[in-house]
């Protein structure tokens, strides 16, 4: 399913969180957050070999969507609340604001972050944090 699609939840604090499915396949999902922050985004794979028993085109791929929005959402709240903190490291382990260095990139994420930021979140989060606001 190539076909965006809306996800509405709210947490446990009464926060209305909303995102969409930006894509979904068998063995892929990828989930963007709209509000309460924007910018980001999260997709998750599943191997070949785990297929026969799991698939992102069935409730897997629902609840698998509703975990990654709410990991969004504490992503994005963590970067608002840490905000100056976050940007005032950027230029400790980034030389001439030169973002493209993994090994810059790890360093950064494992010692500025209290969880993982994927990979495939980590040129969005520094974009925020170098371009763009939250919200």
């Amino acid at each position: 399913m190539r076909v965006s699609q809306d996800i509405h939840i709210i947490n446990e604090t009464g926060a209305e969180i909303e995102g969409t499915i930006i894509f979904r396949s068998e063995s892929d999902i990828k989930v963007k957050i709209i509000q309460p922050f924007k910018g980001l985004s999260w997709g998750l794979h599943i191997p070949y070999f785990a297929r026969p028993v799991r698939s992102y085109t069935t409730t897997c791929g629902e609840s698998t969507a509703k975990r990654l929005l709410v990991n969004l959402y504490e992503l994005g709240g963590y970067i608002a609340e840490n905000r100056e903190y976050l940007i005032s490291q950027l230029h400790v382990y980034f030389q001439d604001d030169d973002f493209a260095d993994l090994e810059c990139q790890n360093e950064y994420f494992e010692n500025c972050f209290l969880t993982i930021v994927p990979i495939n979140t980590r040129d969005e989060v520094l974009k925020l944090l170098t371009i763009n606001s939250l919200s």
